[in-house]
């Protein structure tokens, strides 16, 4: 039995497509898993589980996969699976073939479907720190320091006089709450 085996019974052929080809390291890879049925019997294509994308170790070794299951749209003799994977480094050039094991009871034997690989473009990711998410340099945040200064006081601190008090409303005259009781 393959180590990807999932437990899918029949004849399949798999045929997967990425979008966007052309990304930096860690950003989102939309994958896109179509399975389709090639026994030319009827097949509940609903039962048929996803590939196991994090048992394919070369796709496990050049990208972040999740773990979960995924769950598929069916549509008449095939069904697609779509799943988000990002790059680890900018050497990988392609998605590697995905595998899809199923046990096919014609021959008695198990079988593997391939997908072809994906050319993908994979370029190094900028490095940023807190000065480029702020907006500004490093040596304008730190000559700009001076205009800080501590406050003591706690909430207190923010208080500037009664005009910048919240009013109080206090509860509603009793006409206002018979009002919104009984018109309903």
């Amino acid at each position: 039995k393959p180590e990807d085996f999932s437990g899918a019974v029949g004849q399949y052929s798999i045929r997967t497509t990425a979008s966007p080809t052309k990304v930096a390291v860690g950003d989102p890879i939309t994958l896109t898993m179509t399975i389709t049925d090639t026994s030319g019997e009827r097949t509940d294509m609903d039962v048929i589980p996803a590939p196991p994308l994090h048992k394919i170790k070369s796709l496990e070794e050049e990208f972040r996969v999740p773990r979960e299951t995924l769950a598929g749209v069916v549509d008449g003799r095939n069904k697609t699976f779509t799943q988000t994977i990002r790059a680890k480094m900018d050497s990988v050039s392609s998605i590697p073939p995905i595998t899809y094991s199923f046990f096919d009871p014609q021959s008695g034997r198990y079988s593997t479907a391939n997908s072809r690989p994906i050319l993908i473009d994979v370029t190094a990711s900028k490095t940023i720190d807190s000065s480029d998410i702020a907006g500004r340099s490093t040596t304008a945040a730190t000559s700009n320091t001076d205009n800080l200064h501590s406050v003591t006081g706690g909430l207190l601190a923010n208080y500037t006089g009664a005009d910048r008090l919240l009013a109080d409303q206090g509860p509603p005259d009793l006409w206002w709450l018979l009002t919104l009781i009984l018109v309903p």
